[in-house]
């Protein structure tokens, strides 16, 4: 008897317990049974997966819900596994060393931005909440041709379900710059930075034994302004070279450039820029238990992610002399 766990929760049968992604097999045996009563204790040696070749980890239920997490960006829990790091301050997930061709699904379906080669949502904002996430299973080598064109790693993120009993969750986060400290690179500039992070979660039966639901509803509304400030540079305004053409001189007259110099040295000192992050998310679930071993699932996630001056997520962005970020 083979058991497979592909795009559903864990499993557990009697002391042995089946995650997303592996395959156990099984030789039950069965005997007459007796009149006599005896009583057995036994120590046995744990299940090995011998027909798994790939090398991956599983982010349980467990660890997202009691871990402390910054932002609720629920792909950050893939962090906790081997191989696995952060690639600069983007935050794309880096499989050694590789920030590009992994492959990311929810519930077995893939579901990898193409155009940019990253997760749902990219790494401005968040694409699922975490209260609909109920586990991941992150492979870093060694993954079946199922997975497709993934050359860095996969991450298969598995949804919530409902079940025979209601169950309802609703939860409202909250932070603010009170008790940061100042960013060394902002000179001596402290931003505003206030967000609000809410949403409710309810599940459960429409049809026992038969039919279920889930359903999360969540909202961010974050203000984090830029700290700018321009790099005074008075040799910018010297007569071209050839070795910089783009100094200030001919056809600018000398009177511009003193003007442009002085513009540049008012705007010197630190400033904020305005800068929104709103979040709008919904995710929706329906689960039919067709017979034991078939179910057919019905999924919807909607995402809307309004960012004025979010394309930069660094905390400061510092002007270099030609002007650029």
């Amino acid at each position: 008897m083979t058991i497979t766990a592909k795009g559903f929760s864990t499993y557990e049968v009697k002391d042995i317990q089946l995650n997303v992604g592996e395959t156990v097999n099984l030789t039950p045996k069965l005997g007459v049974s007796g009149t006599s009563t005896q009583v057995e204790v036994t120590s046995e040696a744990p299940v090995v997966e011998t027909t798994k070749s790939d090398v991956s980890a599983l982010v349980s239920s467990t660890q997202i819900l009691d871990l402390p997490i910054n932002g609720r960006r629920v792909d950050n829990f893939v962090l906790l596994t081997l191989a696995v790091t952060s690639d600069a301050g983007f935050g794309l997930l880096t499989f050694r060393g590789l920030p590009g061709g992994n492959s990311f699904l929810t519930d077995g379906v893939d579901t990898t931005n193409s155009f940019y080669d990253e997760n749902a949502g990219r790494t401005r904002t968040y694409n699922i909440s975490q209260d609909a996430v109920q586990e991941f299973q992150v492979i870093t080598s060694g993954f079946l041709a199922e997975y497709g064109r993934a050359s860095g790693g996969v991450v298969n993120t598995i949804t919530r379900s409902g079940s025979n009993d209601f169950h309802g969750t609703a939860y409202w986060f909250f932070k603010n710059a009170t008790l940061a400290a100042k960013d060394i690179s902002a000179n001596g500039l402290k931003p505003q930075d206030w967000r609000h992070q809410a949403g409710a979660s309810i599940g459960g039966p429409i049809v026992k034994d038969k039919l279920f639901f889930f359903f999360n509803g969540e909202l961010q509304r974050r203000f984090f302004p830029i700290a700018s400030s321009n790099i005074t540079n008075t040799t910018l305004f010297a007569s071209p070279t050839a070795i910089n053409p783009t100094r200030c001189g001919a056809p600018a007259t000398a009177a511009q450039c003193a003007a442009a110099e002085q513009y540049v040295i008012g705007r010197a000192a630190p400033q904020q820029v305005p800068r929104n992050a709103d979040v709008n998310l919904m995710f929706g679930k329906v689960d039919y238990q067709i017979i034991e071993r078939n179910r057919a699932t019905f999924e919807l996630n909607y995402l809307d992610f309004r960012s004025p001056n979010g394309i930069q997520t660094q905390v400061t962005a510092v002007l270099n002399r030609a002007g650029l970020l």
